[in-house]
Order: C-alpha cells, then sequence, then structure tokens
C-alpha cells in the first residue's frame, strides 16, 4: 500500500537513527575524497541564537564553527549519513548562510565522488541525508535519480512525486513525469503481483490528484476502477479524455464498450421502434445547418459541427439553465487557439425520435450570438451510430438514421 512508501523528514530521521558504515569502501579511498575537500575552507561565523541577548566570544565562535566543521567532515569520510544529518539538523539554528552554502557544497561533491566510482546505494543513502538536512530540488531530485538508477521503486516514486511538486521548469517537469509515469508502472506491476487492485487505485488516484492535467494518470485510473467494477467512477475520467489528442481514441473506444453494456440502463439511448428510416430535419442559415434539439424539455437550436468531437452550449444558457457542473476541465481547440471548458451534464437531451440521458456537454462562449445556442458535436452522433448508420443529407437538409442490421 503507499502508505508504507511516504518520505519525510520524520522517517528519514527515524530510518537513520543507527550508526552505519560503507564496509570500509569509503575509507580506503580517504585520500581522494580529501582532495577534493581540500580547497573548501572551513565552516565559520556560526550564529548561535539564544532566547536573550549575550556577548558572543569570538576566538569561543571560532572554536565551535571549526569543532562543527570537523564533525560534519568525519561522519562524511566515513559514510555516516545517518548521523550526519542528525548533526546538521541539531546545530541548524547555529549555521550561518556560509556554512549552509557549504555543507552543501559537501553533499554535492561527496555526491560526484561516490558517482564516478560506482557506488549507488551509498549514494542513495547520502542524498537520504540530503533530503533529511534541506528538503529542496536538489536533493529530491539526486534522490529520485539513484534511486530509478537502482530500481529502488517506493523510495523512487516518493521522491520523484515531490521533485514533481517543486520543479517550475517546464522542460525538466516533463522529464520527472516521464520517470513517474516508468516508476509507476513498475510499482503497478509489483501491486498485480500481490494483487492488490486498491493499491493500484490509490497510486493513481495519488498521482492523478497531484496533477490533475497529466492524461496518462487519468487513463491508468479510470483502468481501475473498472478493474473495481466502478464504471461509475471511470466513466468521467475517460468522458473527459475522449478528447485527448493522445489518449482521445483509446478512451473513445472504453467509452463505447460502456456504452453497450449499459444499453438497458439509464446511460443507453432510448428511441422509437427502429423500423424505416429516421430523419431530422435541419434549417440552412447561410452555410451551416442548425439542428432542433431539446434540453431538459427546453427547444432550442444548435449548429451541427461535425467538427466538433463534443456538444457545446453557450455559458450563459447553460446558468439559465441551472445545469450541474462535473467539476471537470478540458482543451478545446477554438478558432482563437486552444481553450478550456468546463463540462456539465444534461439529464435529458432530445434529438427528434432520439432521448439521451445524462449527457456531458461543453460550456463555450459563443460572443452573443441569437442564431443557435450551442454547437452539435460528433459525440452524439457516435453514441447513435452503434445502433443507427447516418448521414447528412444537404438536398434534404435532413439528418437521416437508418437501423444497423
Amino acid at each position: 500500500m503507499l502508505g508504507v512508501w511516504g518520505l519525510s523528514r520524520a522517517f528519514l530521521s527515524a530510518e537513520f537513527g543507527g550508526t552505519q558504515t560503507n564496509n570500509g569502501s569509503t575509507s580506503n579511498d580517504l585520500g581522494e575524497f580529501e582532495a577534493l575537500h581540500s580547497q573548501q575552507g572551513t565552516l565559520n561565523q556560526a550564529k548561535h541564537g539564544t532566547s536573550t541577548p549575550t556577548i558572543v566570544n569570538e576566538s569561543q565562535t571560532a572554536s565551535d564553527s571549526l569543532e562543527v566543521q570537523q564533525q560534519i567532515q568525519h561522519y562524511l569520510d566515513n559514510g555516516h549519513y545517518d548521523s550526519l544529518a542528525q548533526y546538521i539538523n541539531s546545530h541548524y539554528s547555529a549555521l550561518s548562510a556560509e556554512d549552509l552554502a557549504r555543507i552543501r557544497q559537501h553533499y554535492s561533491t561527496r555526491a560526484q565522488y561516490l558517482k564516478r566510482t560506482n557506488k549507488a546505494k551509498e549514494r542513495q543513502r547520502l542524498h537520504q541525508s540530503q533530503v533529511a538536512v534541506f528538503d529542496d530540488l536538489d536533493a529530491w531530485s539526486s534522490l529520485a535519480d539513484v534511486s530509478i538508477e537502482l530500481r529502488d521503486w517506493p523510495i523512487a516514486y516518493d521522491a520523484a512525486l515531490k521533485t514533481s511538486h517543486l520543479e517550475n521548469d517546464t522542460l525538466k517537469l516533463e522529464k520527472v513525469q516521464f520517470d513517474l509515469v516508468k516508476i509507476a508502472a513498475n510499482l503497478r506491476a509489483e501491486l498485480e503481483s500481490q494483487k492488490d487492485e486498491i493499491g493500484i487505485n490509490q497510486l493513481y488516484t495519488t498521482l492523478h490528484q497531484a496533477h490533475p492535467n497529466y492524461a496518462r494518470y487519468q487513463l491508468e485510473l479510470a483502468y481501475s476502477y473498472l478493474r473495481l467494477d466502478q464504471a461509475d467512477k471511470a466513466r468521467p475520467l475517460l468522458t473527459q479524455l475522449q478528447y485527448d489528442l493522445e489518449l482521445g481514441e483509446i478512451s473513445q473506444q472504453v467509452l463505447a464498450k460502456l456504452e453497450q453494456k449499459s444499453q438497458r440502463g439509464t446511460q443507453a439511448p432510448i428511441d422509437q421502434p427502429r423500423s424505416g428510416e429516421i430523419n431530422i430535419p435541419l434549417q440552412r442559415s447561410g452555410t451551416n445547418l442548425i439542428a432542433g434539439v431539446k434540453i431538459n424539455q427546453r427547444p432550442l437550436a444548435l449548429l451541427l459541427d461535425t467538427g466538433a468531437s463534443i456538444t457545446a452550449l453557450d455559458n450563459r444558457l447553460i446558468k439559465r439553465l441551472g445545469l450541474q457542473p462535473t467539476g471537470q476541465v478540458i482543451q478545446l481547440g477554438t478558432a482563437n487557439g486552444v481553450r478550456q471548458a468546463s463540462l456539465y451534464q444534461v439529464k435529458r437531451l432530445q434529438l427528434g425520435n432520439f432521448t439521451l440521458a445524462n449527457h456531458t456537454v461543453a460550456g463555450i462562449d459563443l460572443g452573443g450570438t441569437e442564431r443557435f445556442a450551442g454547437l452539435l458535436g460528433t459525440d452524439i452522433l457516435n453514441r447513435l451510430n452503434q445502433r443507427y448508420s447516418y448521414v447528412i443529407d444537404n438536398q434534404r437538409q435532413a439528418l437521416i438514421f437508418k437501423p444497423k442490421n
């Protein structure tokens, strides 16, 4: 379960309570590592904060700073990274900004040395210590990288997820997301081997909540809900994803299968007897065709737009109709570029002889036009197309449906 994967400062402090060594490997290379530190100077100018003003003896302060420096160096040289973190944290309030900068450099230099000498496991312990001290982007991203290298997926997951929250650079964040997808796939495989479907659901719930606009997590979460027989929770996620450029086609296929299973339920289209041809009149407005529909019993005119993947209504009309928002937002391509659109639930949508229950529509700004109230998209036609073939007859100005055999 994900709960045991949390990697926090408290966890690290508890985890690093002993005095592990690196089995002597570090001390054998001590000369090289000391050479790397030869130009780093000493930790000085330590600031000892007290509750009341005191007179600080400069020689004593210098002596204390040197003692701290020597102790830090001792822990580093002997690979006692757990004790190092505890020691720095216990003296943190007394360290100056210059002291902390030099300690960061100690960590960086030691990490470079361990990477060059292929000591990945020890490097992971070093970065765990660094996280416990600084809890910043550099520490977490370094811990994520080495944990991926070691295929230590639980620690890699916590570190990469934390990194994704801290990273502000778009290109670097894409790399972090790529790593998270890989890490999550390996964790999912482990959970599948344990038949822990709830654990998988928690995994992708966390990722989706952390990054709601990242489509891959949303699709995996929808799949998880389906495996848990919770189609009611999977459907809204898939509905939103069907307009995604990369995963839209997959989502549409899954939704079509769900629709077939629920044809006898409230989600299925309700229609008149299927014998014969069903014609829905269209009105021409310039080069456009307008279809008459009813939304929650209210007659409306919608522009037939086969280039629209979702039926959309003007935002002002949605407000007047009192449609309930689903809480989801999608990206819609418009003449003015990509725009965000909120989704709303329509209890009953009628198109000619057809009635569709619980249909999702998008809210758009039509700019005050009075010719039509929204767009009739291919999402409705695709739902009906499971049982009917259709053509748009421009000469007869009609939308014609024929039952499939």
